[in-house]
C-alpha cells in the first residue's frame, strides 16, 4: 500500500471497508480506520502475486491498466484486495498443466489434490476415524472448504474434481507426445527479463526463449482450440501478452523476435497446434499501442491521475462496487 494516503485513497479504503463489514453486519466508525485497515487491509491478506511484482509492470498489470486505469490504480497502487474473485477453473487447468510439465506428473500431489467428491458428513466420518487428529481440531471445521483441508491435509493445496485431473491428464500427454512442447531442448524455459522504460520497470517470464535465433514460444492452454484458427490473435487476445513480450525483447536487445503459440486443447481429444504470430503486427502493435500505452502509464504515476473506465467495463471488474465509475451521475434516456 502506499506510504502516503490522501483523502481520495482514503475515499476507496472507506468504500472497500465499508462493504466487507456489510457482509458480516458491523457498523463502520471512521475513527477507527487504521484499525479497520489494519484487520481487513493487511500485508498478510494480499494476493502474493501482488507482493511478488511490488513495483513492476508486467503483462497482466499492463492490460489491466489498458481496459481500467482507475481499477489498476485500486489493485495495484493502493493494493486494495478485490471484493470477490475466485479464480477461475479454467487457469487452475493450465496452471495444473504447467506444474506437471515443469515437475513431472509424481510432484502432482505436493500443490493438487483430487476431490472424490465426499460431502460434509463422509468428510466429518473420516476424519473422526484418524486417530492422530484430537476431537477439539475436528470440531473446529465447521465449513466443506475446512473439512476438505483438514482431510485432504493441506490449507495451501489446490482442489481438482475428477473430470478436471482427466482435462489435465489428456493435455499433459499431448504435449509429452509432441516435440515443440520439449522444455529442455535449445528453448530455455521460464525465462525472466526485466528491462527499464522510462521510470518503469518491465517485466516478464517466457515460457522458452531462444536467445540464438531470437524465438520467443509461448504455450496456452484452451477449450476452444477447433475455433482457433478464427484469428487466434484477437479471439484469444493473446496478441497484446505477446507484443509486450516482444518489446521487452527488443528494448534489452534490440532484436525483433520471432513469436510463436504453441495451442494444447482441455478437452478431448486434446489437440495441439502450433501459431507463428506476424513480426509485422507485433512491431506495430508495439510502436503504435504498447509504447504510447506505457508513456500514458508514467503520466498517471507522474501526476498521479488515473483516469476512470466506462460503466460497462466497471461492471466488468470484482473492484465494481468501490470504482467511480461504477456511479451513474445522471440518467440515459
Amino acid at each position: 500500500m502506499k506510504a502516503t494516503l490522501n483523502d481520495r485513497d482514503y475515499m476507496y479504503i472507506r468504500r472497500r471497508i465499508t462493504w466487507k463489514l456489510s457482509q458480516e453486519m458491523e457498523p463502520f466508525y471512521e475513527s477507527k480506520m487504521q484499525e479497520y485497515m489494519a484487520k481487513y487491509l493487511s500485508d498478510d491478506k494480499l494476493d502474493q502475486y501482488v507482493v511478488r511484482t511490488r513495483g513492476k509492470i508486467t503483462s497482466s498489470k499492463f492490460k489491466c491498466y489498458l481496459q481500467n486505469p482507475e481499477e489498476f490504480y485500486v489493485r495495484y497502487v493502493l493494493e486494495l484486495p478485490p471484493l470477490e474473485e475466485d479464480e477461475k477453473r479454467y487457469f487452475i487447468i493450465g496452471k495444473a498443466v504447467e506444474h506437471l510439465l515443469y515437475y513431472g506428473i509424481e510432484k502432482r500431489s505436493e500443490r493438487y489434490y483430487i476431490d472424490k467428491g465426499y460431502v460434509k458428513a463422509d468428510l466429518a466420518t473420516l476424519i473422526a476415524a484418524r486417530d492422530w487428529l484430537d476431537a477439539k481440531t475436528v470440531e473446529k471445521a465447521h465449513t466443506l472448504d475446512q473439512l476438505r483441508e483438514m482431510y485432504y491435509q493441506g490449507d495451501d493445496k489446490i482442489r481438482l474434481t475428477p473430470g478436471e485431473w482427466k482435462q489435465i491428464l489428456g493435455t499433459y500427454y499431448e504435449a509429452q507426445k509432441q516435440k515443440i512442447f520439449d522444455l529442455y531442448g535449445k528453448y530455455e524455459p521460464q525465462v525472466y527479463m526485466e528491462c527499464k522504460y522510462r521510470e518503469l520497470i518491465i517485466t516478464g517470464t517466457l515460457d522458452r526463449y531462444n536467445q540464438e535465433d531470437w524465438i520467443i514460444r509461448d504455450w496456452k492452454t484452451t477449450g476452444q482450440i477447433d475455433n482457433a484458427y478464427r484469428d487466434i490473435e484477437e479471439t484469444f487476445d493473446y496478441i497484446t501478452q505477446m507484443a509486450f513480450y516482444f518489446t521487452i525483447a527488443y528494448i534489452n536487445h534490440r532484436k525483433e523476435c520471432d513469436v510463436y503459440l504453441d495451442l494444447l486443447g482441455t478437452k478431448a481429444p486434446y489437440a495441439s497446434l502450433s501459431y507463428k504470430m506476424s513480426r509485422d503486427r507485433l512491431k506495430h502493435k508495439m510502436l503504435n499501442e504498447i509504447r504510447p500505452a506505457l508513456d500514458a502509464l508514467q503520466t498517471s504515476f507522474d501526476d498521479d491521475v488515473w483516469p476512470v473506465a466506462s460503466r460497462d467495463k466497471a461492471m466488468k471488474s470484482p473492484y465494481y462496487p468501490i470504482l467511480e465509475s461504477s456511479i451513474m451521475l445522471y440518467a440515459q434516456e
